[in-house]
């Protein structure tokens, strides 16, 4: 039997259920959330693998909305890899928004050295043009 979670709070919920009783998330408006809005909902979800799979996608179609999102998202993500991910995914939205530039040089002061290192590398290989 599968499992149902709410797209908002990632908490399990019965099938069939039109609004989250943790969150109050109507399910309903979900479904009117673009591809991009899903995505990055999907930053909250429980699961790294998950939220890699989002950042993964959100790096080659995201937009602002998602630059955004990934530099809020980062201030409080603690998993390696998962950072290295957003490093990735930041690079390559670089070529259609200038401000995933300035997200990867506030990664270069992340406590991680393995991720600062990599958003180094991210932004000097953008601005070389490599």
């Amino acid at each position: 039997m599968p499992t149902f979670f709410c797209p908002k709070c990632w908490k399990e919920v019965e099938e069939g259920c039109k609004v989250c009783p943790y969150c109050n998330f109507s399910f309903e408006s979900f479904d009117r959330l673009s591809y991009e809005e899903k995505l990055i909902s999907a930053l909250n979800h429980p699961v790294d693998e998950f939220k890699i799979n989002a950042i993964n996608v959100l790096g080659r179609i995201g937009g602002e909305k998602a630059v955004n999102a990934l530099e809020k998202f980062v201030e409080r993500e603690n998993s390696v890899p998962v950072l290295l991910e957003v490093v990735k995914a930041l690079k390559l939205m670089s070529s259609r928004v200038d401000r995933a530039l300035d997200v990867l040089k506030k990664l270069e002061n992340h406590r991680a050295r393995v991720v600062a290192k990599s958003a180094k590398r991210a932004r000097d290989e953008v601005l070389r043009g490599t």
